[in-house]
């Protein structure tokens, strides 16, 4: 084997390499990442309102005064209280059960937010509300009592 002298070699004369590569790499990488992060932040902020709560009007209902036809109005809000359509409501519970129906459904000429179910509870107890959107899911109740 030939011993070979190695010879001592500047940075700026090393041709081995593409030049620039490592300057031009790490500028990549702090564009892409922060391309990411806003990307991130932005997609994030499309996520539409959460459902927080679900109300009944009435939300107590007496069996000797409720008749055949009488109907609940169920409201969805979001966190800042605003009324949320399409929220698939069901009800289930003192002989009830309804749905799901989706909340502001226009061709049911409902307001905004808002579902109205024509229901005949025919035991006492408690009918449950149930609403979901996007995967998130609120309960709520209706209480059935007879005097």
């Amino acid at each position: 084997m030939k011993n070979r002298k190695l010879k001592e070699r500047r940075f700026s004369e090393d041709i081995r390499g593409i030049e620039g590569l490592p300057m031009k790499l790490v500028i990549i990488s702090v564009v892409a990442v922060a391309a990411l992060a806003i990307i991130w932040v932005w997609i994030g902020g499309l996520g539409g309102p959460q459902l927080s709560r679900v109300e009944a009007d009435p939300s107590s209902i007496n069996l000797n005064e409720w008749d055949a036809g009488d109907t609940v109005t169920i409201t969805a809000y979001d966190g800042d209280d605003v009324e949320m359509d399409d929220v698939a409501i069901s009800l289930d519970g003192s002989g009830v059960r309804w749905g799901p129906r989706n909340t502001g459904d226009e061709n049911e000429g409902w307001d905004d937010g808002e579902v109205v179910a024509s229901i005949e509870p025919t035991t006492r107890g408690t009918i449950t509300i149930t609403a979901e959107h996007e995967g998130n899911q609120v309960t709520g109740s209706i209480s059935v009592y007879e005097e």
